[in-house]
């Protein structure tokens, strides 16, 4: 809960946020379902963010993203942030 509050901290109110998980979380932290978009964990994940408008963000966990690139080409993506939650790293990135 508390890296949903610091991701709706920093990211701009218009901004699209897309999540290969927790959305759900982000979504109730924000109060806003209607920026949040599910990221598939496949090779379209990469055309997705390509297309992406500007001021759309990644949410993503470290295996998540290690998964991710190994199916796809390099995404256009800069890290903000990242926290330890538990074992797992979840990242925050601003789609270039």
């Amino acid at each position: 809960m508390l890296f949903a509050k610091e991701v709706i901290s920093v990211v701009e109110q218009d901004a699209r946020i897309y999540c290969a998980k927790s959305e759900e979380e982000i979504a109730w932290v924000g109060r806003q379902h209607k920026r949040i978009y599910k990221l598939p964990m496949d090779s379209s994940a990469s055309k997705i963010l390509r297309q992406a408008e500007s001021k759309s963000y990644l949410v993503i966990d470290e295996h998540g993203l290690t998964s991710l690139l190994k199916i796809t080409e390099p995404l256009p993506i800069e890290l903000i942030f990242a926290r330890k939650i538990g074992r797992e790293k979840s990242m925050l990135f601003r789609v270039k």
